[in-house]
C-alpha cells in the first residue's frame, strides 16, 4: 500500500514531478502532513499549500471529513475532483497550467483508474527550471521521474 503524488508541470525537465509515499492511503498521507506542510510537493502543486495553511487543530477522522476540508480549502483556478482515495486538480499559477493527482493503491485497484490518470505520453518536456526545493524538514517523499510513474502504471494497471 502506498500513496502517489503526480504533478504535470512545465517547471520540471520531463514535465513531471512524481512522488511516492509509504503512507498507507491518501487519508494517511494528508494526516501525516496536517501540521507540517510537505513543502517540496506544495511548491509544485500550486494551491495545495492552502489545505495545510487552513488545517484546523482537528485532524480529519475519516475520508468524509478530509473531502469536506479539501473542498472548502483547496485553492484552485480550475476544476477539482475529490473522492475517497483520489484527488485531481486542474489549476494554474497565473503563468502556466498545472495539473496534479494524489491517489493511493486502493484507487489503482478500481476498474477505471487508468482512464482517470494521465497517459505518460501526455506529458510535455518542461519549459523552465524550477528553483531548488526549500524544505524546512527532511522530506519523506523523494522526487521521482516520468519513468517512475510509467513503471507504476505498468505494475498496477497492466
Amino acid at each position: 500500500m502506498a500513496t502517489y503524488i503526480l504533478i504535470k508541470t512545465p517547471y520540471c525537465e520531463d514535465g513531471c514531478a512524481y512522488f511516492e509515499s509509504e503512507a498507507l492511503d491518501m487519508m494517511t498521507w494528508f494526516r501525516s502532513h496536517w501540521q507540517a506542510e510537505p513543502v517540496g510537493i506544495t511548491q509544485f502543486a500550486y494551491g495545495l499549500g492552502q489545505v495545510f495553511a487552513e488545517a484546523s487543530k482537528i485532524i480529519p477522522e475519516d475520508d468524509r471529513q478530509l473531502i469536506k476540508h479539501l473542498e472548502a480549502n483547496l485553492y484552485t483556478e480550475g476544476d477539482m475532483e475529490v473522492e475517497d482515495h483520489f484527488l485531481h486538480v486542474n489549476t494554474d499559477d497565473d503563468e502556466v497550467s498545472i495539473e496534479y493527482f494524489i491517489f493511493d493503491t486502493a484507487f489503482l485497484g478500481q476498474a477505471d483508474a487508468l482512464n482517470r490518470l494521465p497517459s505518460p505520453r501526455s506529458f510535455s518536456p518542461g519549459q523552465e527550471n524550477f528553483p531548488e526545493i526549500e524544505a524546512d524538514r527532511e522530506m519523506e517523499e523523494e522526487r521521482g521521474s516520468l519513468e517512475d510513474y510509467t513503471s507504476l502504471l505498468d505494475r498496477h494497471l497492466s
